[in-house]
Parts: structure tokens; sequence; C-alpha cells
């Protein structure tokens, strides 16, 4: 049942057809398709027709399609000017067919050739008439023309003159002209220019590898060599080659570093003996140390011929002088090695083995230690130490009656050693008054020329010349050593040296001289006579002065004043001094010890009072 002005049919009624997509009966059919008188329904036109009476006959095309009678279907436009370019035509837009090009033309429209046939430059579009012609006819003994009508590529025998681009007679590279014949030939393989001179073929110019040599013929370059002038002269070497004094090698020697660019063997910074690149050093030449962080050589210091790390790190000194291995870390360029080392090759001070005394090599002794003695062999000194017995401190051998000193707490008794009276630690016989030596806190009474009782030191003293308190050559713990007595701690202005434990002069005398100097120059600013000022002017008088008038006091002198004219003056000063003394004494504790620090540190001599002229 079909559908029609509200009323349902079997059959569309007469004049209208069945429209499928409506289910509707319909006067006329939408685009795309025809009314079928047949079966009165509207079917479908052929693909990309857009209006048509049957199947097979289109009356208009879809937008961009054409309808080609001959073959009763619509075909894409794009396709068919396609289609026509291909096959050396043009598209006649009247009636959509394929025109062909004119000749030699691979490409054109209506109006002119857009491309022509053949290999690039063999034909040209002539401007004028939209057609191509050979290059031949344009220029003479052309093959190839460029777009600008100058000739590419000769014909055969001809070459280019590049001054007005014409042909003329002549070979391209690689061939030369054979007259006889009116022809180019080849080259040999290895010439890439050549020239026949009468019967003798000879070669201008050489492939890349080659030379020509006096004979004007083309021989190999030598081994790994790109581009040579002669078999010894390379110029430029392979890939992974690098040149180096015209030759080429595989790497590049020490002082040089290899180019990859250049492909040759470049020197390395002076400072280096070894590099990677020009900035980049890898070890140094001697005299000088790799700094790793900017990987330059710096210059050592004078003393070391060469160091590593830093310019102080000496690994082998400068001429004359030796490595001496100060700790674990620190090492230094001595004049002289130690008594007990010897200096080997490379000039380090090493240390003479345990046997030896001095040596001149790790396996030859010159002396032997204590309890040690030469081996004889066969009457011939080869300088090893052997060990003594251990009853002898010194030996001719291990015989024990051949000891020559014994150890000590002993003494030689005829062929043998006997242990000492036990208060000595050296003697010559067993008798308590026989001691040489004492043990700590005693002192040898001299009995005989060189031998005597041990009497106990001073309490203070750990180790002392003889009983008295100023006795002491060593304190015991917590006490400092000065001028043979023992401090509990050190006299005002001596420093207590910890390691020594002794009280030492540093700066004594100075800081005497400054508290002298400003009491002086108070009691100067006090003085109302001017001459007085004058007298005391000079402050090295002062000083004279002052200590001789110490060291009167000391030595309970009464002090003299001999001459009247001065009498004021030496009043005035002795007074001064008086306070002087009272303040050096609080400070210092001791009269005496005021001379003592004077004598001892600044070596001063006690002169004269002093009377100007």
């Amino acid at each position: 049942m079909y559908k029609k002005e509200g009323r349902c049919y079997d059959l569309c009624p007469l004049n209208t057809f069945l429209d499928l997509s409506k289910k509707q009966c319909e006067q006329q059919c939408p685009l795309y398709f025809f009314a079928d008188n047949n079966t009165k329904e509207c079917l479908k036109c052929q693909k990309n027709c857009l209006l048509c009476v049957s199947k097979n006959s289109c009356i208009r095309c879809e937008f961009g399609f054409f309808y080609d009678q001959e073959k009763g279907e619509c075909f894409s436009l794009s396709l068919q000017i396609d289609y026509c370019i291909n096959d050396s035509k043009y598209l006649n837009l009247q009636n959509f067919q394929c025109i062909p090009c004119s000749k030699n033309c691979r490409k054109c429209n209506i109006f002119r050739c857009l491309e022509c046939q053949g290999e690039l430059g063999e034909f040209l579009i002539d401007n004028n008439t939209g057609t191509c012609v050979q290059c031949a006819s344009l220029v003479a003994n052309c093959a190839k023309c460029r777009t600008d009508f100058l000739c590419l590529i000769c014909q055969e025998s001809f070459i280019i003159d590049l001054n007005t681009g014409n042909c003329q007679e002549g070979c391209i590279q690689g061939k030369y002209m054979d007259k006889k014949r009116g022809k180019c030939e080849y080259c040999p393989l290895e010439c890439i220019q050549c020239e026949l001179l009468e019967t003798n073929l000879i070669c201008i110019l050489c492939i890349e590898g080659y030379f020509s040599n006096e004979n004007n013929k083309c021989k190999k370059c030598s081994d790994n060599c790109e581009k040579c002038s002669s078999q010894e002269k390379c110029e430029r070497c392979l890939d992974l080659y690098f040149l180096l004094e015209e030759r080429c090698i595989k790497e590049c020697p020490k002082g040089f570093f290899g180019n990859n660019e250049s492909r040759e063997c470049l020197k390395c910074n002076p400072n280096c003996a070894e590099c990677a690149n020009i900035n980049e050093c890898q070890t140094c030449i001697q005299g000088f140390f790799l700094d790793i962080n900017d990987k330059f050589c710096s210059l050592c210091n004078p003393e070391c011929q060469e160091c590593v790390l830093q310019a102080s790190n000496c690994t082998i000194c400068a001429f004359f002088m030796y490595l001496f291995q100060v700790d674990q870390n620190t090492v230094k360029c001595v004049d002289s090695c130690l008594p007990t080392q010897f200096a080997d090759e490379k000039r380090r001070c090493i240390e003479c083995p345990f046997s030896c005394n001095q040596c001149i090599s790790s396996n030859k002794c010159t002396s032997c230690k204590q309890g040690f003695y030469f081996q004889n062999d066969n009457g011939q000194f080869i300088g090893i130490c052997l060990k003594c017995n251990s009853r002898c401190r010194r030996c001719e051998n291990q015989n024990t009656k051949e000891c020559i000193a014994c150890n000590d707490g002993e003494y030689s008794s005829g062929s043998s050693c006997q242990k000492c009276d036990s208060q000595c630690k050296n003697c010559i016989g067993k008798n308590p008054d026989q001691c040489t030596a004492c043990t700590q806190g005693f002192y040898v009474r001299l009995i005989y020329q060189n031998a005597g009782f041990c009497e106990k030191c001073y309490d203070l003293c750990y180790m002392c010349i003889s009983g008295g308190e100023n006795a002491c050559t060593k304190c015991i713990f917590g006490y400092f050593l000065f001028e043979g007595f023992c401090f509990k701690k050190c006299i005002n202005g001596l420093i207590e040296n910890t390691q020594t434990r002794q009280c030492e002069c540093q700066q004594v005398l100075i800081q005497i001289y400054k508290q002298i100097y400003i009491y002086i120059y108070i009691y100067i600013q006090k003085q109302i006579y001017m001459h007085i000022y004058n007298i005391f002017y000079f402050t090295y008088i002062f000083i004279q002065q002052i200590f001789y008038y110490i060291y009167r006091i000391v030595q309970n002198v009464f002090f003299q004043i001999k001459i009247n004219k001065f009498y004021v003056y030496n009043a005035k000063i002795r007074i001064f001094i008086k306070i002087i003394i009272i303040v050096l004494n609080n400070v210092l504790q001791i009269k005496l010890q005021i001379l003592k620090i004077v004598y001892v540190c600044y070596n001063v001599k006690i002169i004269s009072f002093f009377i100007p002229n």
C-alpha cells in the first residue's frame, strides 16, 4: 500500500511514481533518481550522476565530474586531467577530451608546453612558440642546455668554454683528445686529467692517493696516505691515521695529539708530555705537575725535579738534593740524607737495614749498630752486620769471649761481662764506688778520675749533675727546667715548652725594657729641671744604668757616688730604680733571676756606670 494525498494505493496512480525512501507516490523523482515507467518507481541513477533519464543516460554529473558520451559514464575531472597529463595530453574543457601536446612535449596546457621530454636539458621550451626545441639547434655542439639557453653538457669531443659558455673542441675530465681518430679516449684509471703528446700519453692530474712522478705517470702514495706530492711526502692521511713529518701513523707519539678534522699530529702545550688536545694535558714534562681540575701543567717548586698533585709534593728532587720522608704524608728535599740512611738511584733517602749504623745500599753496611759485628767472608768485606752474643754490646764475632763492650748495667771482667751494682747504670767494676753513670734521679759523685758513688739528686730533679737545687738537667713531671732550677711555673716572661719541659726565652728583655721605659718616662714628666730631661733622652742609657744598679744590689754592694756634679741626677735615678726593683721583685720573685734572664737570653754584659762628657 502506498500513500498519496492521504489515500492508500496498491499501485501509484497514473503519472506518479513511488519514492521508496518516503514510501509515497510522487509526480517527480528526486535528484540522483529517474522515473521508470515500467515499475512506476524512482530508480537510482548511475554513480556520480546528479540528473538522468535512465540508468545509462545521464543528463548532468555531480560537481567535479564530467559525462563521457562515448563511455556513457561520469568521470572525475581531476582524474581526467591527470590522465591527460600522463599521456602527454591536455584536457579540452569544452568537450572534456584529452588533446595531444606538441612534439617532444611531456606536459602542456591549451596554450603552451610546460615540460619537455627527454633528459633534463636535452630539449628547451621556446618562449615565443611555447613548443620544445632540441638544445643542439640553439647552442652548437651542445647535448644538454641550462634554462638560460647556455650549454650544460657538450656533445662528444666537445667541452664548455667557461668564459663564453659555448662548446669548443676538447674532452671532459678523465678523457683526452686523440686527434688521429678525432675523438676523446679515456685516461688511465688513476689519472683525472691527461694529454697525448705525439705518441706519449702524460698524466697532468692524478686521482687522490696517487701522485705524478718525474715521467708524468701516476704512482700510488705510501700506505694510509690519501694525498701526496711524492712517495715520501704525504699531505693528507686516510681516516683513522694522522700526519706527522709527512708520514701517516696510527697513533701520535708523546708530546702530540691526533686532530680528527685535519688528520694531523699536533704538538701539545709545551709543558705537557701527553695530551688529549691543546687544552687538556694528561701527563706533564719533568719539573711540572698535572692540576687534576683544569688539566693544566703547573711548575714544581725549584727544589723538585718532579712532583705530583701540588708544587711542593716532590717525587724526585733537583740535582744534588735528596728526597726525605718527614712523615707518612710529608716529604721534602734536603741537602743530604740522615747518617742512618742511604740515597737510592732516584736520590730518595732510604733507611739502612736494622743492623747497620751507616750504609751505602740496602745490603751493604759501612758500620754496624751496637750489638752487631761485620761478617768476615774469608777476609773479604761484604758489608753485612750480624748480631753479637746477647751479653755483648760490641763484639768482633759471635764468640762471647771476644766482647769488646758490655751492655748497660754490666762491665767487662776479663773475657766476660758482669753485672754492676744496682744503683749503677754503667760501671767499671762491681763495687758501688765504681759507677760511671747512674740511673734516673741519681748522679755520679766522683771518687776516682772517671767513677764514683751514685747519690740522689735534688727532690725536684729527674736527672742532675750534682746534688744542688740548681744542678738539674731534667725536672720531675709537673716542673719546668731553667738554668739548672726546676720551677712549678716558669718565671714571668719565659715560655713553658710542654714538649721539652723547659722554660724558654722569648721577648723577655723587650718586656723588661718596656716596663723600665714607661716608669722612667713618667718620672721625667715630673721633673722641674730641663737638664734632667736631656740626660734621660737616650733610652739605652737608662737600660745600662738600671741593670748595673740591679747587679750591685744583688751583690749587696753599697752604691757610691763619686762625682758631685751629677749627684742630683744619680740620687733621683737611684730613687726611681728602687721603685723598678720593687716592681720587678713582685713579678720575678728573686733578684738573681733578673740577671740570669738577661745573661742567658740576650747575652747582655754589665757595663760601668755611665757618665756623660
